[in-house]
């Protein structure tokens, strides 16, 4: 969790004291079954807030989460807001974050009920090496916009990003979950003072989309890819290869159709 949304936390906790909700730090801590000597050490700068103590923070005070990753104000919410909500994460018996898994027929319910941690903590989860220390998702690759980058059946493992501008990497490759669905696509800061992205295909037939920064729920940047292995050696064809490749298609798919076409006119068949 970075420096800047600590720092918006603390804010958000001399708010409470300065309205009389709570009377000290220690207090505050221990309303959130938190250890008070941890959260001296937030006071303090030496210590990040962590994702579970924001969760808490949410539910019992209603913390706005949108305003701790992204600066907006308020710095509260009604606890029945539908704006960003804080991730619900699943742990092992060692205290560590597992990797939470949506597989495809999910997705779309993941979308409309990340407000439903029931829902969220059916969702598979595993551990793997290399992952131990983080908040990370994987989602299963579904159709071929991404091709070849991606394929459809891959499974991407991504790290959690804050919402915001000033957190994209432009061109890398990133799952957005908005309100009804969950796209993976390449994004590129499209006009910073729009607040808008560009969401881009690999896939060259696929057209770019523009989305509102604020109609993004949830944030991951793509880091690793479990795809099928093929044990059948395969000649290696390269990107340039494998688009003309699919346009020496769609040229011959033209040609039989027009072939088809004329054909019918003269009340042939192709055979």
């Amino acid at each position: 969790m970075s420096h800047l949304v600590s720092q918006r936390f603390l804010e958000c906790f001399e708010a409470l004291k300065v309205s009389g909700r709570v009377r000290s730090a220690r207090q505050f801590a221990k309303s959130l079954d938190y250890l008070p000597q941890n959260f001296s050490q937030i006071t303090k700068y030496r210590r990040d807030v962590t994702i579970d103590l924001i969760q808490k923070a949410v539910l019992q005070y209603q913390f706005n989460p949108h305003y701790l990753y992204t600066g907006e104000e308020p710095k509260f919410i009604d606890s029945n807001s539908d704006r960003l909500k804080v991730l619900t994460i699943i742990t092992d018996r060692q205290g560590e974050e597992k990797i939470m898994h949506v597989p495809y027929p999910a997705q779309a319910g993941y979308a409309g009920d990340l407000l439903d941690q029931e829902y969220i903590e059916d969702l598979p989860s595993y551990n793997l090496p290399g992952f131990e220390h983080g908040t990370f998702r994987s989602f299963d690759v579904s159709g071929d916009s991404m091709e070849p980058s991606l394929n459809d059946g891959d499974k991407v493992i991504c790290s959690f990003v804050e919402p915001g501008l000033q957190n994209i990497k432009n061109n890398d490759v990133y799952v957005l979950v908005l309100r009804n669905e969950v796209l993976v696509k390449r994004v590129i800061e499209h006009v910073q003072s729009l607040q808008q992205l560009q969401l881009i295909s690999d896939n060259p037939h696929f057209d770019d989309q523009f989305v509102d920064i604020t109609a993004v729920r949830e944030m991951w940047r793509v880091i690793s890819v479990l795809s099928s292995f093929n044990h059948q050696k395969t000649p290696k064809v390269s990107h340039d290869e494998l688009i003309d490749l699919k346009k020496t298609i769609n040229r011959q798919s033209h040609i039989v159709h027009s072939l088809k076409q004329v054909l019918d006119k003269k009340g042939l068949q192709l055979t």
